[in-house]
């Protein structure tokens, strides 16, 4: 028998969400956000033995691709010039994690994990 914990938990949706951002590109969607999100939703029930909200779900892949979008570069909020003197690429990736973690313990909050057993 293994606990899952809350930590334990909020790692592996994160784990989760992010290899499903991975394998599916919003444009390879069509209604994308409601569709992913259900997906995502049946497989994290069926992990934590609570089912979260498909619209905390939704958050929290519209923040994962956004923190893609920091990484290519083509974020709206970043601001950089040639020089290099003006870069604020940190600080919106840092925003970005640190808003992922808040999402993460917003959805298993929302949906009444505490620790889940499984056998």
């Amino acid at each position: 028998m293994m606990t899952i914990t809350v930590e334990g938990a909020q790692i592996m949706v994160q784990q989760l969400v992010r290899s499903f951002v991975d394998a599916t590109p919003a444009w390879e969607e069509p209604n994308s956000f409601v569709t992913r999100a259900l997906k995502l939703q049946a497989s994290l029930g069926r992990i934590l033995g609570v089912t979260p909200s498909h619209y905390d779900i939704e958050e929290l892949i519209t923040s994962y691709e956004e923190l893609d979008s920091v990484e290519h570069g083509t974020h709206p909020e970043l601001v950089t010039n040639l020089a290099g003197t003006i870069d604020n690429t940190d600080m919106v990736r840092d925003y970005l994690v640190g808003r992922i973690g808040r999402e993460t313990t917003d959805l298993l909050n929302n949906a009444g994990f505490r620790k889940a057993v499984a056998a």
